[in-house]
C-alpha cells in the first residue's frame, strides 16, 4: 500500500513500513525499491532452490527488467527498511516551501549520504538515476554530489557517479541558509 506519507509492504510473511515520507511521489518511489529489492531477494531464492529447467529449458526466473540489472546492495530487506525510515526521519527536520520544484528522492538520497547508509543510496539511485543530480534545497545542500563532497563522504561517490555521471559537472544555483550564509 502506497499513500502520502506511508509505503506499507508484506515481505517474508512481515508487514513493513516506512512512514513520514514528505510526499505521494516521494512515497511511491521507495515503494518501487522495496518492490525492487524484494523481487531480487527472491530471484535469489529461486536460484537457491536449484529449479532449473530439464533438457535445457530456462529454469524459474523473473521478469528481465525486474532482476537483470547491476546487482543491489546485499543489506537485508528489513535492514533496507529501517535505514530508509532514518532517511526519512532525517528529511522531517528540513522545511521545503510548498510549490518548490524538489526531486522526491533529493531528501532521502542527502539523508543517506549523511548517515552512511551506501546501500541506501544504491537502492535509491537504482530506481531513478536522474536523482544524483537532482537539488535538495535545504541550508545550502546542492545536489547529492555536492553534499557527498562538502561533508566528506567520499564512499559515496563511486555509485553516484556510475548512477549518473553528469552529476559531477552539475552547477548548484545556490541557497541561503536561516542565518543569511550564502552556499553554493
Amino acid at each position: 500500500m502506497i499513500v502520502a506519507g506511508l509505503v506499507a509492504l508484506p515481505f517474508g510473511g512481515q508487514p513493513h513500513e516506512v512512514h513520514s515520507l514528505r510526499s505521494l511521489a516521494e512515497a511511491g518511489m521507495v515503494g518501487m525499491a522495496l518492490a525492487v529489492k524484494a523481487m531480487e531477494e527472491l530471484q535469489r531464492v529461486l536460484d537457491g532452490a536449484h529449479l532449473a529447467g530439464e533438457g535445457g529449458r530456462p529454469g524459474c526466473r523473473l521478469p528481465a527488467a525486474a532482476v537483470d540489472a547491476p546487482q543491489l546492495p546485499s543489506a537485508p530487506f528489513t535492514q533496507l527498511v529501517q535505514q530508509l525510515q532514518a532517511c526519512a526521519d532525517w528529511c522531517e527536520g528540513f522545511a521545503v516551501d510548498e510549490g518548490e520544484d524538489v526531486h522526491p528522492l533529493s531528501g532521502l538520497m542527502h539523508a543517506a549520504i549523511d548517515q552512511h547508509y551506501p546501500e541506501v543510496l544504491q537502492l535509491l539511485l537504482r530506481v531513478d538515476p536522474s536523482a544524483a543530480c537532482c537539488e535538495w534545497p535545504s541550508e545550502g545542500q546542492g545536489t547529492a554530489v555536492h553534499s557527498a563532497v562538502k561533508y566528506g563522504h567520499p564512499d559515496a561517490l563511486p555509485a553516484l557517479m556510475a548512477a549518473a555521471p553528469e552529476a559531477a559537472t552539475t552547477v548548484s544555483q545556490g541557497y541561503t541558509d536561516k542565518g543569511g550564509a550564502q552556499f553554493d
